[in-house]
């Protein structure tokens, strides 16, 4: 299931405390850049991110990234 986010988006306060988490995949798809570029911003615009799992998967929180591109 797709999940992304606008930058117009509004969290009610009623769903604070449900943390969404997207992969790599969903989060390029959301802000329409390549999975390399993701990995770029992470590495240089301090996009923030999770390292989940035993094999270390990039996972980002919906909230987090949606503060983080209205930054950008």
């Amino acid at each position: 299931m797709y999940i992304g986010i606008k930058t117009d988006y509004v969290v009610e306060q009623e769903t604070d405390s449900l943390e969404i988490y997207l992969n790599l995949k969903e989060v390029s798809n959301m802000l329409a850049v390549s999975s390399q570029t993701i990995i770029n911003y992470i590495k240089e615009k301090n996009m923030p991110y999770h390292r989940i799992g035993k094999d270390g998967q990039y996972k980002f929180l919906q909230s987090e990234i949606h503060t983080w591109s209205k930054k950008q």
